[in-house]
């Protein structure tokens, strides 16, 4: 009999690809899913999401699917999206040498099998070959098993805006995190 983990995911099925234009409803559902489901991981809010028009969507995720260096990457069990991870390059030249990434997100069911860990090192990977020396990066405070993995890859807490954010009637504050990697 197969266990509850064998039947989730076999991580032979596990691809991460570059997002294409074909991508747009698989990042818009990802996005909406982490919203809802982890309200405290982004600085944005589900309800200010929700109702956007698909031309704002579309406005919204075209850099991310046509950009010559912005890239968002999808994590795939089979056909289904379940994770994603996006990398913004800097176009200012005092700044052309940073990264940042956003949207980090793997769905609930799929947590702890190393997709997070995949989808970090493509986005790692794609940093150093565009030649960035730095990869920045903000966490909400209370995100303590995401600052864990980043600390395992190297990132530092060099920066905290206190009570950043507010949700629900808590403020939280976001650590500003940093990666050398060339």
């Amino acid at each position: 009999m197969d266990t509850i983990f064998e039947k989730m995911m076999n991580k032979d099925n596990i691809t991460i690809q570059r997002s294409t234009h074909q991508d747009f409803h698989n990042i818009k559902q990802l996005m909406l899913i982490g919203l809802k489901n982890d309200p405290k991981a982004f600085s944005v809010n589900y309800e200010d999401y929700i109702n956007n028009s698909d031309e704002w969507w579309n406005s919204y995720i075209t850099p991310y699917i046509f950009s010559i260096k912005d890239k968002m990457f999808i994590a795939f069990d089979n056909n289904k999206p379940v994770g994603m991870i996006g990398v913004l390059y800097d176009y200012k030249s005092r700044r052309k040498h940073i990264a940042t990434i956003v949207w980090f997100y793997t769905t609930e069911e799929y947590r702890g099998n190393g997709i997070g860990r995949m989808l970090l090192d493509k986005a790692i990977e794609d940093a150093q070959t565009q030649g960035m020396i730095k990869i920045t990066l903000f966490v909400n405070s209370s995100q303590e098993k995401a600052q864990l993995i980043y600390e395992k890859y190297g990132f530092s807490a060099n920066g905290r805006l206190e009570k950043e954010l507010k949700v629900g009637d808590e403020y939280l504050d976001t650590l500003i995190m940093e990666k050398f990697i060339n």
